[in-house]
């Protein structure tokens, strides 16, 4: 089953590879997380703090930062199908899991 920690860690290993270590600095900057020395959540993470995430990274990156969450999304569902169940902030969430979520719904 998908978690949220996942998505933030993939979101950060996302915006790693355009910003580099900037992309790690501004994950540790939302006030709510911890991270280990991976860049993996210490504790449970919830959809208002993806939500704060992406606005650390939009800081810096305006709107091309929902692209990258969106496509760092993407790349989960690929290999974690379950990601669908997470009530993540719309605007990253990609078609191919709205389509998804609407398929199950049926």
């Amino acid at each position: 089953m998908a978690t949220y920690a996942q998505v933030y860690r993939r979101i950060v290993e996302k915006f790693s590879e355009s910003i580099g270590e900037v992309a790690e600095t501004q994950a540790k900057t939302v006030s709510s997380v911890e991270l280990d020395d991976d860049l993996n959540p210490k504790d449970e993470i919830t959809k208002e703090e993806i939500e704060k995430l992406i606005e650390q990274y939009e800081v810096l990156m305006k709107q091309g930062a929902i692209g990258i969450a969106r496509e760092a999304v993407r790349e989960e569902f690929k290999e974690d199908k379950t990601i669908k169940d997470l009530k993540l902030p719309d605007e990253i969430v990609p078609k191919e899991v709205k389509a998804d979520q609407f398929a199950s719904a049926l």
